[in-house]
């Protein structure tokens, strides 16, 4: 079998993967929409306003809660601001409309910065980390056949081109990795093995392709065999879900 990574970033995508993600989950959670907001008036990373908001589509990089917001909130923004993420022109205009959108208000901005403790010009500190899992799919097929044994170097392999793809965006320097990335490097590491139909892989597969989402797969004459998924992908938010089952 042959290990193909996808290559990080290379259209562009992601940069807007990550501002669809975050506007995303900012419509359901007004106290957030306000911190970011200023955040990034603060940032001194946005561009004139060219146009209106156009509104963004729902990203499969879905973030389901404040915490993981607020890294990857903190994570763009400096990302952005150093332009280690392509694409980084337009997710920062887009983001210029949506700040021009939102009304200042203090008092919850005060609030969100008490929940986190301020640092300097109100950026919030990262909360202690969380152990997200990195998500491995196995063929049905292949799964049937294979060892124990194989199924560990296989993963080992695999986490391996997940970590090199995020250490090229953050230019070789481990302390600007995604945040989920970073606490699984630095943290206990949980991997979860799920079986998959041969039909659910390729659309998984070619979602992540679309909107750049780092990933790593290995891949026989029969199509793909395994495919690992950033620990930053909630994997219940993707195509097909359902259809996928826990390795025995």
């Amino acid at each position: 079998m042959k290990t193909k990574h996808l290559q990080p970033v290379t259209t562009g995508a992601y940069g807007l993967t990550n501002v669809q993600a975050l506007l995303s989950y900012a419509k359901s959670d007004s106290l957030f929409t306000v911190w970011f907001a200023e955040l990034l008036r603060q940032s001194g990373i946005l561009p004139p306003i060219h146009g209106s908001y156009i509104e963004v589509q729902q990203s499969t990089l879905a973030i389901l809660d404040e915490y993981h917001a607020v890294k990857r909130a903190l994570w763009l923004t400096e990302a952005l601001a150093h332009k280690r993420i392509q694409g980084y022109i337009p997710a920062k205009q887009i983001l210029a409309s949506w700040v021009n959108e939102q009304e200042w208000d203090a008092r919850q901005f005060i609030i969100l910065g008490l929940k986190y403790g301020v640092i300097d010009y109100g950026i919030i500190g990262y909360p202690k980390w969380r152990n997200e899992p990195m998500h491995i799919l196995i063929r049905e097929d292949v799964a049937k056949r294979t060892r124990v044994r194989a199924v560990v170097q296989v993963c080992t392999r695999l986490s391996v081109g997940i970590v090199e793809q995020g250490l090229v965006v953050a230019r070789g320097n481990a302390q600007y990795l995604e945040p989920e990335l970073s606490d699984w490097l630095f943290g206990n590491k949980p991997t979860i093995l799920l079986t998959s139909p041969k039909s659910t892989l390729e659309i998984i597969h070619s979602t992540l392709t679309k909107e750049d989402i780092p990933s790593s797969y290995l891949h026989d004459t029969q199509g793909i065999t395994h495919l690992a998924i950033t620990p930053a992908v909630h994997l219940q938010q993707i195509p097909d879900y359902d259809s996928l089952t826990p390795l025995d």
